[in-house]
């Protein structure tokens, strides 16, 4: 009988490896990954969000490594973190986000109601101190990106380390506790599922990751442009007159086909 069972626990690990492969070969991660703006823009919607999320979670997995050592360092080595300073770290975290974002987002199409509320309100500083923030040469962008991501890792791991010494649970790892250790790993994972989105407009300002992310094609007949937005259906592509479909007054379907011998611009 224990022979059986071991039989069946065998089979069901191959079963397990031989979905995880099939599930591999289906995403293609290198190839999906690594793709160019054009590949990615005829994607499907399911293949895109796919996309998008390996990358956020190998983003997150490459924070959650750098938070733990954060977090390692203060279990072993501190006995308590003062609440009050968790709360100001955070909120110093917040105020450096919000700078950042308007600073990247500010001549956005997003935002061009944001602008016009600011200038309503006569504080006109704001904008003048955005724009002298946006033409910072990129050294101290560089810097000021640097010690945003090291603030902003310091800032999440304290309080995550406040919640883990509050809990107990740092006696646990301290001890030797194989479960306390997952546990650990487990909330600094949830944890870091956060610093994708607060790193974004810091990398944003300093243009790290605005590459090409628009691909068009000219009519033959009076250059417009036309933009392309996604996928519809299978063997179609929705092309717009605007670079985000939110803002298009002009839409027109085309075959993927009609596409192979276009010339296809990027911006």
């Amino acid at each position: 009988m224990r022979e059986l069972i071991n039989v069946f626990n065998y089979i069901e690990i191959l079963g397990i490896i031989g979905g995880f492969v099939a599930f591999i070969r289906k995403i293609a991660p290198v190839s999906n990954l690594t793709a160019d703006i054009v590949e990615v823009k005829l994607f499907s919607k399911e293949k895109r969000l796919l996309v998008t999320v390996v990358k956020y979670l190998f983003n997150t997995f490459i924070a959650t490594a750098f938070m733990f050592i954060f977090v390692e360092f203060a279990i072993n080595r501190l006995e308590s973190i003062p609440l009050l300073l968790v709360s100001l770290l955070m909120i110093v975290n917040l105020i450096l986000f919000y700078i950042l974002l308007i600073a990247s987002t500010f001549n956005s199409f997003r935002y061009s109601q944001i602008k016009r509320l600011i200038k309503d309100l006569k504080v006109r500083w704001i904008v003048k101190w955005v724009y002298s923030l946006q033409k910072q040469i990129l050294l101290k962008k560089l810097l000021i990106l640097f010690f945003y991501i090291l603030q902003t890792y310091i800032s999440i791991s304290s309080c995550l380390s406040y919640i883990i010494f509050k809990s107990g649970i740092y006696l646990g790892v301290r001890n030797g506790s194989l479960d306390d250790f997952i546990a650990v790993i487990i909330f600094t994972f949830l944890f870091s599922l956060l610093i994708p989105v607060l790193f974004k407009p810091g990398l944003s300002l300093v243009n790290w990751d605005n590459g090409k992310q628009i691909a068009y094609i000219k009519d033959e007949k009076d250059n417009k442009k036309w933009f392309i937005l996604q996928p519809a259906q299978k063997n179609y592509v929705l092309l717009g007159n605007e670079k985000e479909e939110s803002i298009c007054t002009q839409k027109k379907l085309v075959q993927k086909e009609d596409l192979i011998n276009k010339i296809i611009y990027l911006e």
